[in-house]
């Protein structure tokens, strides 16, 4: 029988990695079939799919004839965009987006994977994500941080909402700091997902995309975008930033004034306790 397996995210969160992943286990004889077009079906879904019946029978139609065209067993679709919505943190769009989401696979009775991201590190790559690609971002970080709905952040709560939509045995969460931990086995988490076993190795290195830039970076693109006059001009500037001032993995930004990580981390805390104990995950990756 065929199974369907479903990425929804967290944005920022490695999803780009693993899509790549997703793309190198299509040319392996394993009986897989990863459908890297799909991308639009997170944009189908949180922008137009539960506002028009005709975009409805479009999109799930598109879906079906996939399925029943394709010849593997086991078939994956991913798109963090499908998480885009939940971070408003509101109740209603919550459940619409998921509710969107089963009708649109019912047919398949998919298993589910989500990708989290300690909080406070998830905003601060988001922030920076504006900084480099939304044109005329002018927010500083502390503004950033007061405009944000945490219920959007509230990975527990959110994920128990899958739970008794789709059944928890369905859902499978991953910490995206296991991946900077040990890609090896993040990587075996991911199979792990996917009931497929792969005999040979696999010569894959988890590309660690849009990491940021570091704290000299990020103030030199605060105080010069003020001098933009055009796209060109922006898309220029923001080159120049990320060859000149990269940003390694044992860098951190200094975002984030006294008190604020903290307070923060402590917010979520008893929530991520909850959600890291039902899913017996390591809680020192978090640390």
């Amino acid at each position: 029988m065929k199974k369907v397996y479903l990425h929804v995210g967290v944005n920022k969160c490695g999803s780009t990695s693993i899509q790549d992943y997703f793309k190198l286990l299509n040319m392996m004889d394993i009986n897989y079939r990863y459908f890297s077009e799909e991308y639009r079906l997170g944009a189908d879904i949180t922008m137009k799919y539960g506002k028009s019946p005709v975009v409805q029978n479009a999109v799930k139609l598109r879906i079906v004839k996939k399925f029943a065209q394709a010849k593997e067993q086991n078939l994956v679709f991913s798109s963090e965009n499908f998480w885009t919505l939940l971070f408003q943190g509101d109740d209603d769009t919550t459940d619409w987006v998921i509710r969107n989401i089963k009708n649109l696979f019912d047919f398949a009775k998919p298993k589910i994977l989500i990708v989290i991201r300690r909080q406070d590190k998830l905003l601060e790559s988001s922030y920076l994500w504006r900084l480099k690609a939304v044109k005329n971002f002018r927010q500083s970080f502390a503004d950033f941080l007061k405009g944000i709905q945490r219920k959007g952040y509230d990975f527990n709560a959110i994920i128990q909402r899958f739970e008794s939509t789709f059944g928890i045995e369905n859902i499978v969460v991953i910490p995206f700091e296991l991946l900077l931990r040990d890609s090896g086995a993040f990587q075996t988490a991911l199979l792990h997902f996917l009931d497929i076993q792969v005999t040979r190795s696999i010569d894959f290195e988890f590309p660690h995309r849009n990491v940021g830039i570091n704290a000299e970076g990020v103030e030199y693109l605060l105080h010069r975008t003020e001098d933009i006059k055009s796209d060109h001009e922006q898309k220029q500037l923001r080159a120049y930033v990320e060859r000149t001032y990269p940003k390694t993995l044992g860098e951190k930004p200094i975002l984030y004034k006294a008190g604020q990580r903290e307070e923060i981390v402590s917010y979520f805390a008893k929530s991520n306790a909850e959600l890291f104990s039902r899913y017996s995950l390591d809680a020192s990756l978090w640390d």
